[in-house]
């Protein structure tokens, strides 16, 4: 696990040299989450394909039982083993398609269209968590990049959410599953459990971590801390936490300075392009803030550091923010453009 997440950290600085392989990289993200989502809503119809064709594929991943249990509880997990990773498959491409919406300048109609089906079937996996980190970077990004004043920004939002509710509420009579996410709230809040049981995990590891507060037990250790004491291998579901237990003060901090900095990076290449007309770099870093924000959200709630998805998504999106940042800033140092 170690290995794996150094990695990554090397994809980082050599991505972040470079741009050539973004165009590619980034509409790839967007023809996967378009077709990681259509196969979602033909699964959604015809469940018994999943059963039939998809769950011997992913049989090594995670156990017969867990898929039906999906299904039966009204998660939708598409093309994937797993209802999170088919929600980042389609929040991602959502990401590709909303920057391009925000900075091209024009309205296309097609890419409004994708862009409401895509936030539309991702309420149809039944995650809560992304869905709602969903909305949150989009309206976090559109704040960062919007030009207009407060009152403009705010009544605008307003207008679009008013627009969506309405949506919403009518399409839901015709289309049961856009309430899966609601529905969970539901349910979690009858059973008293609205943290789904993630408290109670925050609170041993972070007990653990007062035992180890400097290195703490070992990367990716908490698992087989938790393990013996309540029969099942999970991790924290809250990265931040997670690395206090794991790696301690001392391991933890570089990882978050290094997802601050990154982010504020980010921020500021975008403040710079926006002197700009270069409307393909604005939507790109646009991409990398929502990523970013999106993950850093996510870190509170999961796991996706310790997640392949999550992180290439995340290692990718730094990598963009990364690149220029230093590019706008070298400009400016130099008097460019």
């Amino acid at each position: 696990r170690f290995l794996f997440s150094v990695t990554f950290l090397c994809v980082y600085m050599f991505l972040s040299e470079y741009l050539v392989w973004t165009d590619f990289c980034l509409k790839a993200i967007n023809y996967l989450g378009i077709i990681y989502a259509v196969l979602t809503i033909l699964f959604a119809i015809r469940p018994e394909l999943y059963e039939r064709n998809i769950i011997p594929i992913f049989s090594d991943y995670t156990s017969y039982f867990q898929l039906r249990y999906f299904f039966m509880n009204g998660y939708l997990p598409g093309f994937t083993p797993n209802p999170a990773i088919n929600a980042v498959y389609i929040l991602s491409g959502l990401g590709v398609v909303y920057s391009e919406i925000l900075t091209s300048g024009k309205v296309k109609i097609s890419s409004i269209i994708i862009a409401v089906c895509l936030l539309g079937i991702s309420f149809m996996t039944g995650k809560r968590g992304h869905t709602i980190f969903c909305v949150v970077s989009m309206l976090l990004v559109y704040l960062l990049f919007s030009k207009s004043d407060i009152v403009a920004k705010y009544a605008k939002i307003i207008i679009v959410a008013l627009i969506l509710f309405v949506s919403f509420t009518v399409l839901v009579q015709y289309i049961p599953s856009l309430s899966n996410v609601l529905n969970k709230f539901s349910e979690q809040s009858e059973k008293g459990r609205i943290d789904s049981g993630r408290f109670e995990i925050w609170n041993y590891a972070f007990s653990n971590f007062k035992k180890n507060p400097l290195f703490g037990t070992g990367w990716d250790s908490f698992k087989y801390i938790y393990e013996p004491i309540y029969g099942s291998r999970i991790n924290v579901h809250n990265v931040y936490i997670q690395l206090l237990s794991d790696v301690g003060v001392v391991g933890a901090f570089p990882f978050y300075v290094f997802f601050i900095t990154e982010f504020i990076h980010a921020k500021k290449a975008l403040r710079n392009y926006m002197k700009t007309d270069l409307k393909e770099d604005k939507s790109k870093i646009c991409f990398s803030l929502y990523i970013q924000i999106f993950f850093l959200l996510y870190c509170l709630t999961g796991n996706p550091l310790y997640d392949a998805t999550t992180l290439f998504l995340y290692v990718i999106s730094a990598a963009i923010g990364e690149f220029y940042y230093v590019k706008s800033t070298y400009n400016l140092s130099n008097g460019g453009d």
